[in-house]
């Protein structure tokens, strides 16, 4: 009995999931749809339409992770082009523990791979399912992989940049932007995490794998960023990593 309530259960909580993430999209309904109505005017492009419906922020996941295996493949063919490190940049990834955590991640799933599939072969699932779960689990592995490296490639040396009209953000595939420095309105130095609460969605965080440690305020309108492959404007507080705060502060605030 126990095993069947159990069982129930987690349908029960994989349908709460699924019907909040419908509540949420419903929300947007009207605005997703209303531009694709738009698009299908102008273009009578059924499947074009279609695309467009999607929500933003997946289409931007989407074309993130796209990004991310095309580099992976023109790294592993030889082709991925070399990317110049800036005289001036501000690096990110000497202190953020990103160079360490990459070494990590492989190590960890090159041991759980014998580990999950030896646990698979003692289930009781049938010979069937056990061969569909096998490979779909070296699918995502697989897929971590690339995502990983491709990640590493597009990232280069992780560097912003600081001209004397601009900031230059890069942050891989991941976020890329020009931020004006006459539109940022102050930037502080972060001692902790942020708070989850203090995170609006007018607010984004551009770090590699840590804890930002600078919160730069713009005034409205200032810029416009792309971060995982949506453009976001109206940004309000970036919350930035990187190695040298208070130099980069410093920089920021005299220029």
């Amino acid at each position: 009995r126990d095993v069947d309530v159990r069982h129930q259960l987690k349908f029960v909580l994989l349908g709460f999931i699924v019907l909040a993430f419908a509540a949420k999209e419903l929300v947007d309904a009207p605005v997703n749809w209303g531009r694709a109505r738009a698009v299908y005017r102008e273009r009578r492009n059924f499947w074009l339409a279609i695309w467009v419906a999607i929500p933003e922020e997946i289409r931007g996941w989407g074309r993130t992770f796209l990004a991310l295996q095309i580099a992976f493949l023109r790294k592993a063919f030889g082709r991925a082009s070399k990317i110049e490190e800036r005289p001036a940049g501000f690096t990110y990834l000497q202190r953020s523990g990103y160079t360490s955590l990459m070494p990590i991640l492989v190590i960890s799933s090159l041991v759980d791979i014998p580990l999950a599939h030896l646990a698979i072969g003692y289930s009781n699932l049938p010979e069937s399912t056990q061969l569909s779960v096998h490979v779909f689990i070296v699918l995502v592995h697989v897929l971590a992989f690339s995502t990983l490296i491709g990640d590493r490639v597009l990232i280069g040396p992780g560097q912003h940049e600081i001209t004397s009209t601009d900031l230059l953000l890069s942050l891989g595939a991941r976020a890329n932007g020009t931020i004006p420095l006459d539109a940022i309105i102050s930037a502080t130095k972060l001692t902790g995490p942020i708070k989850p609460k203090s995170v609006s969605a007018k607010d984004v965080v551009i770090s590699p794998c840590c804890n930002p440690n600078v919160a730069l305020a713009l005034r409205e309108g200032g810029c416009e960023l792309n971060v995982l492959g949506s453009n976001l404007r109206n940004v309000r507080t970036i919350y930035l990593y990187v190695d040298r705060p208070e130099e980069f502060i410093s920089r920021v605030r005299g220029s």
